[in-house]
């Protein structure tokens, strides 16, 4: 790209920060996108702004929850997204959960060129895991060796939007600083918090996909 086709991007989107001051939006991360990729997220990010908003328990974030209210209350966005279950009493709102993954590789995108300098390569599957609940032993150890060893980064905000990426090589003995990749690297792990809201694991492996995968 040059100077004239580089629209750029910042990571994470700027909904993120409905209702904050100035003080939360220093130091935005911002990475190289073309027109086309800088706006083509744009339902995407407010799908995301939206479950934020939802899932708010923190007062300081009531913009976000007023934004994604107005959001969700628009004619046939509002009726394919009730849930209204008189058997089970339940009720609520339901989002897409493709749209969820793809802002989460988006950022992971982000992310990896901010802390590499170069995108990531084409022949990376990338994995993104936001299940509720219960936590398996696979998960809590990538989790736990992202976590325990190398420390959280963010943009704009601790607040708003942190992360850590790292090459996964368990075994290896760690101390706490960066990880230098290879250009062969095998596996990255990424964490990615968002308001103190919801926190997404993302990995990135090499192996071919196919239909089992």
């Amino acid at each position: 790209m040059t100077k004239k086709t580089n629209n750029g991007e910042h990571v994470p989107p700027k909904n993120l920060f409905e209702g904050r001051g100035p003080e939360y939006k220093l130091n935005r991360k911002k990475i190289p996108a073309c027109y086309e990729c800088n706006n083509k997220y744009s339902s995407t990010d407010e799908e995301f702004r939206n479950l934020i908003g939802v899932i708010n328990k923190y007062p300081e974030l009531s913009m976000l929850m007023e934004k994604a209210a107005k959001s969700m209350n628009m004619g046939a966005a509002k009726k394919d997204r009730v849930i209204n279950d008189e058997v089970e009493n339940f009720k609520g709102v339901k989002f897409d959960i493709n749209e969820i993954k793809k802002f989460h590789i988006k950022n992971f995108k982000g992310v990896f060129y901010i802390q590499y300098g170069y995108p990531i390569p084409e022949n990376y599957r990338i994995l993104v895991d936001i299940r509720e609940g219960e936590v398996t032993p696979t998960q809590l150890k990538i989790i736990s060796y992202a976590k325990d060893n190398f420390t959280w980064k963010y943009s704009g905000h601790l607040d708003i939007f942190s992360y850590i990426i790292q090459p996964f090589r368990p075994g290896t003995k760690l101390d706490g600083k960066d990880i230098v990749a290879k250009k062969d690297e095998k596996y990255f792990v990424c964490l990615l918090r968002y308001n103190k809201s919801h926190t997404a694991l993302v990995c990135a492996d090499t192996k071919k996909q196919d239909n089992k995968t």
